[in-house]
């Protein structure tokens, strides 16, 4: 997880959410907005723009309204 979210406070509740031991409830303005992202990303490797590709990421907090693209190397 690239970044820790300021309302996240219980590191043992976040230890589980990347083990896949406890679920995230999602809202569908996040489902929606994942959807929108993945039609964008068509639409560029349709066009031949330029993708994001692993490692690289976009990260995006609807509830700390923060938008961040980096890599994890």
């Amino acid at each position: 997880m690239p970044v820790i979210p300021s309302y996240v406070t219980d590191m043992t509740m976040l230890q589980e959410i990347i083990a896949g031991k406890r679920t995230v409830p999602t809202t569908s303005i996040g489902a929606g907005l994942a959807a929108i992202m993945a039609a964008s990303e068509a639409i560029s490797v349709i066009l031949h723009k330029n993708v994001l590709k692993a490692p690289k990421y976009t990260y995006i907090d609807l509830v700390d309204r923060r938008l961040v693209a980096g890599s994890i190397l």
